[in-house]
């Protein structure tokens, strides 16, 4: 047993003890890649990802900078979606590209996000009020897809329903301040 998961299960223990405190576990946790990132990323460049990135926004190589990361959503019964968010401002552009290492759909936490709306600066409340009732999209994918985003769309991480835990590897790729 990782140490990761024996952390988590002496976390779920205490789970009534925390009910008590308030709040809400919604299971989410952000993942450091560490020298994984690095060998992930050249990989995806040998497949040509600079061009994409390229034809996606116009960033020539020396134009952005590349942080690894990732996302892992713990199988947590009674656990919570997460509030509509943004994951950065729109200044420098950040764009995110997210590697599934597990197949997602309805029942184990897709993304779910709304159409167009990185177009705008909006705070929470003008967001909330323009989109609630709008459409929102849920993300299925495939284990080895690639959904590539801007960070600045609102979005949210969705509960887990299933008994396994998902993950997503992300590469935050930043647009250089001094264009």
């Amino acid at each position: 047993m990782s140490l990761t998961t024996k952390l988590m299960k002496n976390f779920l223990l205490k789970k009534k003890k925390i009910k008590n405190l308030g709040g809400n576990l919604i299971g989410n946790i952000n993942i450091n890649l560490g020298q994984k990132g690095d060998i992930i990323w050249s990989y995806l460049k040998k497949k040509k990802i600079n061009k994409l990135i390229s034809d996606l926004t116009g960033f020539k190589d020396n134009e952005y900078s590349v942080f690894f990361g990732g996302n892992l959503l713990y199988a947590y019964p009674n656990s919570y979606n997460q509030l509509f968010h943004t994951d950065g401002k729109k200044n420098p552009r950040k764009i995110i590209i997210s590697l599934c290492l597990d197949s997602i759909d309805k029942k184990n936490g897709p993304t779910e996000l709304y159409e167009k709306s990185h177009k705008k600066v909006l705070p929470y409340w003008k967001f909330f009020f323009k989109y609630f009732f709008k459409k929102k999209y849920q993300l299925a994918l495939n284990k080895g897809d690639i959904f590539i985003r801007e960070a600045f769309i609102w979005h949210r991480g969705t509960k887990n329903n299933s008994s396994k835990n998902r993950v997503l590897i992300n590469f935050i790729i930043s647009e250089l301040d001094n264009k």
